[in-house]
């Protein structure tokens, strides 16, 4: 199924069939920051965001001490807009290299493995990284390789308002072990 017109990393979604590139609002949601809000009710299974990477990278290939000027490279290669975008993102970090690696490692979500590849990639991306965490998610997320998007779609109703977030951890853990995975997410 075709879900967008104009192919190669860094284009951006220009059209996409029957949807909207973003079916919500980014918001301020007191205590989190920014969110993904809906502006209409979102049916179980809507596909509410296609949402290609600003990067992706092999989190494991590069030491940690190198990343900010891989990623500091990396992102120079994009257009001025989608820089500034990226900016805006926010960081749990302080220091020297909060202002990109910091961004990286706080918004970067597991996007994608490819087809006969033992590789996993990490990526940032515009509006997935404005999507919040629930453990009692509304939303689900998948990766499409063939298409290289992310996509969000609803796992159960949401209603008009309704803060749409997933979850980014395994929700089968007991509830400190769900706390403890989150912090070490989100800890320098």
């Amino acid at each position: 199924m075709r879900r967008w017109v104009g192919r190669g990393f860094g284009t951006e979604l220009t059209r996409v069939e029957g949807l909207r590139r973003v079916r919500g609002q980014i918001r301020d949601i007191p205590g989190k920051g920014k969110g993904l809000v809906a502006l209409r009710p979102l049916p179980e299974g809507t596909v509410v965001l296609l949402d290609r990477p600003f990067l992706v990278y092999e989190p494991d290939r590069i030491p940690r001490a190198q990343l900010d000027p891989v990623l500091a490279h990396a992102l120079s290669h994009l257009s001025f807009a989608r820089q500034h975008n990226f900016m805006q993102l926010a960081t749990a970090f302080a220091g020297p290299t909060a202002a990109i690696q910091g961004r990286v490692e706080t918004n970067e979500f597991p996007c994608v493995t490819f087809p006969g590849e033992q590789v996993s990639y990490a990526g940032v991306f515009p509006v997935l990284s404005r999507v919040n965490h629930s453990c009692d998610a509304n939303a689900m997320i998948e990766w499409d390789a063939d298409e290289f998007v992310v996509v969000l779609k609803t796992s159960r109703m949401v209603r008009i308002g309704e803060e749409i977030c997933f979850c980014y951890i395994v929700p089968f853990q007991k509830r400190a072990q769900r706390r403890e995975e989150l912090m070490l997410k989100v800890s320098p």
